[in-house]
């Protein structure tokens, strides 16, 4: 196995490769909200003999401190240099939380040059940014991506979702949670009051425009955001707008938010300043990690 780290024309990642490479396969890791690089997750996924790329895109030195304006572009240029690099047989996406909503509009803005997406728990639609939900999160040509799921309690700017939680909870818009390891939020209760005025149909990613084979993996006890409702959103939007892909949407019912690693009980999110429940029962989700990791490598095969 070999590891570079990537710093060049504006990447910022980690890159594992097989000694031995034959009709390769290449696979982008796009990690979620935390931030930083998946590089422990993209070496497993390597160990497997493929070309995985971990790519940053904020919370990186060199890369935007938050997950805000992030432009479309910088990935569709780590896509057309990891093909440069290495003309694989297929590159694929493997984006989990918010990375797995930037793998499903990276797949609708980039189709010719995606070869297939794996998605976990992600959203059905575009969201804001991250920890500030009221900015954009993606840019395209210089525009926002929107419309896109935005903060409940106000509409400034600067409204952080550690405010928008302790704003709804304190109001009583959502159950009361005192932000602690003992009491954490159930955030997925924000992002239902957020789902108001249409906008899940109209934020929705423009899914159909993908033309490559797509796997959505979900829980039915995200406590983060309703992955499984999203996760069939997405489903039924390709079935409304007749889309001919291959797709499989796996929702487990005893599964959280963190299905893609080992079951964790409250977590403080370094970036977002709160604590809050991934959700599933540690049974539930190291059931649900087991057999979506195996669905996930046959789907690479």
């Amino acid at each position: 196995m070999n590891k570079e780290l990537v710093e060049k024309e504006g990447l910022k990642g980690v890159l594992f490769y097989p000694d031995q490479i034959k009709k390769p396969t290449a696979i982008i890791v796009l990690p979620g909200s935390d931030g930083g690089v998946a590089e422990a997750l993209s070496e497993y996924i390597a160990s497997h003999s493929y070309i995985v790329l971990g790519l940053g895109y904020f919370g990186e030195e060199g890369l935007p401190s938050y997950l805000e304006n992030i432009p479309l572009e910088y990935f569709q240029k780590a896509i057309n240099w990891l093909r440069s690099r290495f003309d694989p047989y297929s590159l694929n996406l493997l984006g989990y939380s918010r990375g797995g909503e930037l793998a499903l509009i990276l797949g609708s803005l980039f189709p010719d040059i995606i070869d297939g997406i794996v998605a976990f728990v992600p959203c059905s639609a575009a969201c804001g940014g991250f920890p500030y939900p009221n900015k954009p999160a993606w840019t395209f040509n210089n525009a926002p991506i929107s419309p896109y799921l935005q903060g409940v309690m106000s509409s400034y700017q600067d409204l952080s979702e550690a405010e928008d939680l302790f704003l709804a909870s304190k109001e009583g818009i959502i159950p009361y949670h005192s932000n602690s390891e003992e009491d954490p939020y159930d955030i997925v209760d924000l992002f239902m009051i957020r789902h108001k005025n249409n906008i899940l149909e109209k934020a929705a990613i423009p899914v159909e425009n993908i033309s490559c084979p797509i796997l959505i993996i979900a829980g039915e006890q995200d406590k983060i955001w309703p992955s499984g409702l999203y996760g069939k959103l997405i489903i039924d939007r390709l079935h409304q707008k007749k889309s001919t892909i291959q797709k499989e949407l796996l929702i487990y019912p005893n599964a959280g938010h963190g299905i893609i690693a080992p079951y964790e009980g409250p977590v403080y999110h370094p970036v977002g300043k709160f604590w809050c429940r991934l959700g599933g029962t540690p049974e539930g989700n190291q059931e649900a990690n087991k057999k979506a990791w195996k669905a996930t490598l046959d789907f690479f095969k």
